[in-house]
C-alpha cells in the first residue's frame, strides 16, 4: 500500500456538466406509469 502523503488527492472544484444529475439543484424528472410498474413488480419479486 502506497502512504497517502504521497498521493495527494485532492477534491474536484466543479464536475463537468457531461451528466445532468451533477449540476446542482437537479431535480429527477418524473416517474412515467412503466417506470411505476417495473420498480413495484421489482419489490414482489
Amino acid at each position: 500500500m502506497v502512504p497517502m502523503e504521497l498521493m495527494p488527492i485532492r477534491p474536484l472544484k466543479d464536475y463537468d456538466d457531461v451528466y445532468d444529475f451533477l449540476k446542482p439543484g437537479w431535480v429527477p424528472p418524473p416517474q412515467g406509469l412503466m417506470g411505476k410498474l417495473s420498480r413495484w413488480i421489482g419489490k414482489r419479486t
